[in-house]
């Protein structure tokens, strides 16, 4: 397959037919991974290509982005099986929807996203190539979103999860992480896959809005009747065990004692919130603590905020923290993951080891006492993700990728048949 690829970043194989993708991801839930699905194939589909998005349905208590590809123009088809938990037969069902839907989109590349989707997308990809001819094979790539190696389960689970992404690892032609650490995760410490397999390309989201946000907002401070004088801390993603929630809330519990005039504002939903109330109420701060639901409107959202805090055990590359050091947010973050690869300590948000709820609390304070130093975190933080973390730049480089795994299957292709015709001609000469 020969990719032509121009200055305009717009990719063919094989004459004029456009690159065909399909990607798949677990479930479009608010949150990173489904805007960044969503927005990468809106942007490879100006540039040319053709793209299908797989996705699996929601949990009940999830915030939905499963109307955003039609609000985008883009073709997608719901797997319902390809949502967590694992669950054999629905499993099964879904890898046959999945390889049924390769067969009938004929794409170059497959693309996933997620762990389960990976683990599915994959196996479906691999067993579509071994009915076809080399020429008609598909390049397959999987996106690491973060991990489950380590925080979600027991060490036999881990390490059963270790050895089949080292298995799905040689599937795929290439492995895409978010971040450095991310990287140095999946090829030095748990040895998933080769260096030479594995693509360092961050995310990027659409900021406009964001780095466009002038100061606070006032719609969602009166919407949850929090007083101008207040200080908001908030967190915006899921409720679930791995965020760590209770530590962000003891924590805000020791600063509030400092800082009558702290609020702390969830954003989100999820399996945890029952557990977050009765917590509140024991700590004494449910009057100073909002429960503020899924939230579309991220505007608002971010500009209500003063601070944007995150206690997760395990990050990839957390979409909030990006968004809020946009809105110029100062952040306060445990260092785990790809956390410590987006946030520089003291220069452009504060960092903590995980379970520190005392750092934490005193890092709340600071803030909370100094608007000048929230200016300066807040302003460092959106100068330094404002021409990084964009959509375009991401496209460009998945645009790339791709051109050069086409190139790279094209030449192994070429290499082969010649491989194959010298006997016959070394045959031939020493016949004559």
């Amino acid at each position: 397959m020969e990719v032509k690829s121009a200055g305009t970043g717009k990719a063919h194989v094989g004459g004029d037919e456009s690159v065909r993708v399909l990607r798949i991801i677990g479930r479009l839930n608010v949150g990173g991974p489904a805007r960044h699905v969503v927005l990468l194939n809106e942007g490879l589909q100006q540039r040319g290509f053709r793209t299908w998005l797989a996705h699996g349905e929601l949990s009940a208590d999830e915030g939905s982005l499963e109307g955003l590809p039609a609000e985008r123009g883009l073709h997608a088809t719901r797997v319902p099986a390809l949502a967590r938990p694992i669950r054999p037969l629905h499993d099964l069902l879904a890898f046959g929807r999945v390889l049924r839907l390769i067969v009938a989109t004929r794409p170059d590349i497959v693309h996933t996203h997620t762990a389960k989707a990976g683990a599915i997308g994959r196996l479906a990809a691999s067993v579509y190539n071994a009915a076809r001819r080399p020429t008609r094979r598909v390049v397959v790539m999987h996106t690491y979103h973060g991990n489950v190696f380590t925080g979600y389960f027991g060490a036999l689970s881990s390490s059963s999860i270790r050895l089949v992404e080292r298995v799905l690892a040689g599937l795929s032609d290439r492995i895409i992480v978010l971040s450095p650490g991310e990287r140095q995760t999946i090829v030095e410490r748990h040895r998933v896959a080769p260096p030479h397999r594995v693509v360092m390309i961050p995310l990027g989201l659409d900021l406009g809005p964001l780095l466009a946000i002038p100061g606070r907002l006032p719609a969602l401070r009166i919407e949850l009747g929090i007083p101008d004088a207040a200080i908001a801390f908030g967190f915006i993603g899921r409720f679930a065990p791995i965020k760590e929630l209770p530590m962000l809330m003891r924590a805000f519990a020791a600063a509030v004692q400092r800082a009558p005039l702290a609020r702390l504002v969830l954003v989100g939903n999820g399996e945890t919130r029952e557990q977050l109330v009765q917590l509140a109420a024991s700590l004494g701060i449910s009057s100073s603590v909002h429960f503020a639901g899924w939230r579309s409107d991220l505007t608002t959202v971010y500009g209500g905020l003063d601070v944007v805090g995150l206690s997760s055990r395990n990050e990839g590359t957390p979409a909030s923290l990006i968004e809020a050091m946009a809105a110029a947010r100062p952040v306060v973050a445990t260092a785990v993951g790809g956390v410590p690869d987006l946030v520089e300590h003291n220069v452009t948000g504060l960092l903590v080891e995980a379970g520190d709820d005392a750092a934490m609390a005193d890092h709340f304070v600071r803030l909370a006492s100094s608007p000048r130093e929230r200016e300066r975190l807040g302003a460092s933080g959106r100068l330094a993700v404002a021409n990084y973390y964009t959509q375009q730049r991401l496209v460009s480089d998945v645009a790339e990728l791709y051109a050069a795994a086409l190139s790279e299957r094209r030449g192994m292709l070429r290499a082969s048949t010649r491989a194959v015709g010298e006997p016959a001609a070394h045959s031939r000469s020493r016949s004559a």
